[in-house]
């Protein structure tokens, strides 16, 4: 057995060679069609590329972070009494994306077609995030110059959570619902790249498949056109009326005592803006909103499972749980105040 091992190990090696070689142009070639498509930019694993982090209008200060429910048998930290709403759910995705040589019939009615910028795992939270944006590569350099001839300033970030490949094909996976997104100031770096900030408006559907560009085969714009229906608002509550007054100031309450809790472990820090939450308007859903933004590290999944929520009496009922289990988390082993 050992004389056939040693005859066997000069052959071996070339060809596990060979097949990191296969599997490297694979990797290369699914990449590079990627990039081609405008679905990742060069030398980063999402787009768009954005230096700094989520900056809602609610300025944060360091501690306030979202924390998960303990775990049952974790002894330090009692169960949460409130479940999880949306257990269960999974994420809606839009219609099969389609190209440019495909038949899409028109939009019609209140559907209206918006340029779109994919972005993986990258949730804006409607009227309440800012995000800086540095723009390099040329289609969305194309699609700032298009928005500009047009007059216009707003366009559509939409999460992409999953790569589908179908061969060497490489196909994303939109979320059925973004949001569209206004250019508030634009600056021109030296190095050639353009810097941009955006500021979040209203919640958007992808109602049909969106249109990707092909370059070099059509003449279209090389980036995503999507059509959509915007300032998609949330249904009617259908209970209690009061019911949805009693959930929003429970949310209120958890909220401000997270806040004295993280106060007094970072006295020094900004606080919460609660005057632009929106807690003394009569939208629950723009409240919701608010609330939902200061979790800036909340995984992008769950956000996106939110974002595409039309109840906003569930919606708060999950941020109430959040809440909690963030108080339990600050209060310490066992939940006590300290």
């Amino acid at each position: 057995l050992a004389t056939m091992t040693m005859q066997l190990s000069p052959l071996c090696l070339p060809l596990v060679l060979l097949l990191s070689v296969i599997c490297r142009s694979s990797a290369f070639q699914a990449l590079s069609s990627l990039r081609r498509h405008g679905f990742i930019s060069r030398g980063q694993q999402h787009a768009p590329r954005r230096r700094g982090e989520d900056r809602p209008t609610t300025v944060l200060y360091k501690g306030f972070f979202y924390r998960p429910a303990p775990k049952s048998e974790d002894p330090d930290r009692p169960p949460s009494p409130y479940e999880d709403p949306y257990k269960g759910e999974k994420l809606l995705h839009s219609p099969e994306p389609a190209f440019l040589g495909d038949v899409v019939s028109e939009p019609t009615g209140d559907v209206e077609r918006v340029p779109v910028w994919p972005a993986v795992n990258l949730v804006t939270i409607p009227y309440f995030t800012t995000r800086e944006i540095v723009v390099e590569e040329p289609r969305y350099r194309q699609l700032l110059s298009d928005l500009e001839a047009a007059g216009n300033k707003t366009f559509g970030l939409v999460m992409i959570d999953q790569i589908m490949t179908a061969g060497l094909a490489v196909v994303p996976k939109y979320a059925r619902y973004g949001t569209i997104v206004e250019i508030t100031k634009k600056e021109e770096q030296d190095d050639g790249r353009t810097k941009i900030w955006v500021q979040a408006k209203d919640r958007f559907e992808i109602v049909q498949p969106p249109v990707n560009p092909q370059p070099g085969i059509d003449d279209g714009p090389p980036y995503v056109i999507a059509a959509v229906r915007r300032n998609v608002t949330d249904n009617p509550h259908n209970g209690d009326p009061s019911a949805l007054q009693e959930i929003k100031d429970e949310v209120w309450n958890e909220l401000q005592e997270v806040v004295a809790q993280v106060s007094k472990l970072y006295p020094d820090k900004e606080k919460v803006k609660f005057d632009v939450l929106g807690y003394d308007s009569d939208d629950a859903s723009y409240f919701s909103w608010g609330v939902l933004a200061l979790f800036t590290n909340m995984p992008a999944a769950r956000r996106q499972l939110l974002l595409q929520s039309r109840d906003a009496y569930k919606r708060l009922k999950y941020l109430r749980k959040v809440l909690y289990d963030t108080l339990q988390y600050r209060r310490g082993p066992g939940g006590g105040k300290k």
